[in-house]
């Protein structure tokens, strides 16, 4: 590939489309698990007895079990909604570009 079908491709608005959606996705995700994941660490750090508070009297399970399991059960979650949306809707996208760019459209 050569730098003219580089820059065509780079300019074809559907190529512009699908490349502002996935960041912004990838952007929304990203700031969505930091901020679950930083919120744990800032609530371990700062407020530990209530992560050792047990869930009910008797029970030696706490809150932080249950937060720590809601964190990682949250990562594979969103990676999951983001691999769907990855195979799906960009993957189309991607095959329009394609076929676009193969059959001299762009």
């Amino acid at each position: 590939m050569d730098d003219s079908q580089v820059q065509r491709i780079l300019q074809y608005p559907e190529f512009q489309n699908m490349a502002r959606k996935k960041a912004s996705i990838s952007r929304t995700f990203s700031i969505i698990t930091f901020v679950i994941y930083f919120g744990y660490m800032l609530l371990i750090g700062f407020d530990k007895s209530l992560l050792g508070t047990p869930i009910s009297a008797g029970m030696t399970t706490t809150i932080g079990v249950y937060a720590g399991f809601f964190v990682i059960i949250f990562a594979v979650v969103i990676t999951g909604i983001y691999v769907r949306i990855a195979n799906g809707k960009f993957d189309t996208m991607t095959h329009k570009v394609v076929d676009d760019i193969v059959s001299g459209r762009v």
